[in-house]
């Protein structure tokens, strides 16, 4: 039987040693709130809204015929998935996101689906989609001029769009049962999650380059 998120969830925090408590569900109709208060592992407290990547209907067929050993062409937007679950997250943890950050963990135990968590899917669901202009000249005879690459549409994380989600949280279970977990973090959140936060050996934080073209490694205190 498959695990569901929130066991998922659990487990990781029983791995690094976080304290986790489940939050009981909005008694007005239509309030939503995160799933955990959980406290880090430098003692201070954030809010964790847990997601689970499933396939969709058009994903299970195409898992079914790779395992019969067919051979095919599928694609994606890159961080289409995960724009869907940021902008529902941020819902959920805008709640109870005022006085402590606001955690979206996602958990995407299927290998066959683990583009829409790799790092290049989390930079584009926040950063927007890489965009290069072209000039056509009028002159056919002449050759188009290409521009720089840039960041385009489909941005989720900016100045004043899901500034309550503090990090993105990508874990992966290895065959051996080790988690390997990337803790990407929003330039713009209201409350910036301490790197002290979330800590471990196999556990690393990430904020999108100054060139915004890729990650780079944080590794002092935020």
């Amino acid at each position: 039987m498959e695990e569901t998120g929130e066991q998922l969830f659990e487990r990781l925090c029983t791995r690094f040693g976080l304290g986790h408590t489940r939050i009981s569900e909005a008694a007005k109709a239509g309030e939503q709130r995160p799933d955990y208060r959980v406290i880090g592992t430098d003692g201070s407290e954030f809010v964790a809204e847990v997601k689970l990547v499933t396939p969709t209907s058009e994903e299970a067929r195409d898992i079914e015929r790779i395992h019969r050993g067919e051979i095919f062409v599928t694609g994606a937007t890159p961080g289409e998935r995960l724009r869907r679950l940021i902008g529902k997250a941020n819902q959920q943890l805008k709640a109870l996101a005022e006085k402590s950050p606001g955690i979206l963990f996602v958990f995407n135990p299927e290998f066959l689906l683990r583009r829409h968590t790799e790092p290049y899917a989390v930079l584009t669901a926040m950063r927007g989609l890489d965009v290069v202009d072209v000039q056509v000249p009028r002159d056919p005879r002449l050759s188009p001029q290409f521009g720089s690459l840039r960041s385009g549409p489909g941005k989720k994380m900016t100045e004043d769009a899901n500034t309550s989600t503090s990090a993105v949280v990508c874990p992966v279970e290895t065959r051996d049962g080790e988690w390997h977990v990337d803790v990407y973090h929003n330039r713009f959140a209201a409350r910036q999650l301490c790197v002290s936060a979330l800590q471990g050996e196999t556990l690393k934080h990430w904020e999108i380059a100054d060139n915004e073209r890729d990650w780079a490694q944080i590794t002092g205190a935020v």
